[in-house]
C-alpha cells in the first residue's frame, strides 16, 4: 500500500518543533538578553497563530509579560508571604522558553504526523511507537486534572482546606495516571509495536523552506544571546 500525502493542518514539520524545543532547552543555562527573550516568545506566539492557536499565542505573551514584570520589580525584595511565589515566578521565567516550545510541540502535533516524521529519519519502530504513544499522555493527563478539579469544585473542596484539597487531588491523579499508563501500553500493542513489518503512514511529512527558516532564526537569536554575554 502506498503512502498518501496529506499536509493539512501541519504548518511546520514535527521535527522542526522537536528541534526548536531541544535548542531552547539550552536557554536556562545562560542569561539571555531580555529583548532577545521577548523576540523568541514572539516567534513562538507567531507559530501558535499560524497553527490557529490564537488563545495560546496571546496567553504566552501575557504570561511572559507578567513573569518579566515580577522579576524586574520584586526580585530581591521582601514581600512577606508572597516571597515564595515571586521566587517561583523567577524560576518559571528561566524555564519558560523551553516549556513554551514544548507546549507548541505537544498541542499542535498529532500522533500520525509524529510517526510519519520519525519514519522519515529512519527511527526504529520499537522507539518511535512508544514515544508517539507517550506523547499523548500529557494532553490526556491534563484533561484528567481538569475533570478532577471540576468534581472537587462541585463538592465544595477548595484551597481553603489545603490538606483536604491536596488529598482529594493527589489520590485520583495517582489512580488516573496508573490507568492512563495501562491504556497507553495497550495502544502501543494496537499500533503493532511487536510487528516488524514496515508500517504504512497516511501522512507523509516533508521539510519546507519555512521550516529551515524558522530553525535558523531561532538559532540565530540564541547565538546572539550567547554573544551578548561576552
Amino acid at each position: 500500500m502506498r503512502t498518501v500525502y496529506v499536509d493539512e493542518g501541519n504548518v511546520f514539520h514535527p521535527l522542526t518543533k522537536i528541534a526548536v524545543t531541544l535548542l531552547l532547552g539550552f536557554t536556562p543555562f545562560y542569561s539571555m538578553n531580555s529583548l532577545l527573550s521577548w523576540l523568541i516568545v514572539a516567534l513562538l506566539a507567531l507559530a501558535f497563530c499560524l497553527e490557529k492557536e490564537f488563545y495560546k499565542a496571546l496567553k504566552a505573551l501575557i504570561v511572559f509579560a507578567l513573569l518579566s514584570f515580577l522579576q524586574s520589580n520584586y526580585l530581591g525584595t521582601d514581600v512577606g508571604p508572597l516571597t515564595f511565589f515571586i521566587s517561583f515566578a523567577v524560576i518559571l521565567k528561566v524555564l519558560y522558553l523551553p516549556l513554551l516550545a514544548a507546549e507548541w510541540l505537544i498541542s499542535t502535533t498529532d500522533v500520525g504526523s509524529l510517526l510519519a516524521a520519525f519514519a522519515q529519519i529512519k527511527v526504529p519502530q520499537a522507539v518511535s511507537i512508544p514515544l508517539a504513544v507517550m506523547f499523548r499522555f500529557f494532553p490526556a493527563f491534563k484533561e484528567e486534572v481538569h475533570e478532577i478539579r471540576q468534581a472537587m469544585k462541585v463538592r465544595g473542596i477548595s484551597l481553603k482546606q489545603p490538606l483536604q484539597y491536596l488529598e482529594s487531588l493527589a489520590v485520583p491523579l495517582l489512580i488516573s495516571a496508573s490507568r492512563l499508563a495501562d491504556d497507553l501500553a495497550e495502544a502501543a500493542e494496537t499500533k503493532g509495536i511487536m510487528n516488524p513489518v514496515k508500517k504504512t503512514h497516511y501522512q507523509e511529512m516533508s521539510f519546507k523552506f519555512r521550516d529551515v527558516l524558522y530553525i535558523v532564526i531561532i538559532l540565530t537569536v540564541m547565538l546572539g544571546g550567547m554573544l551578548c554575554l561576552n
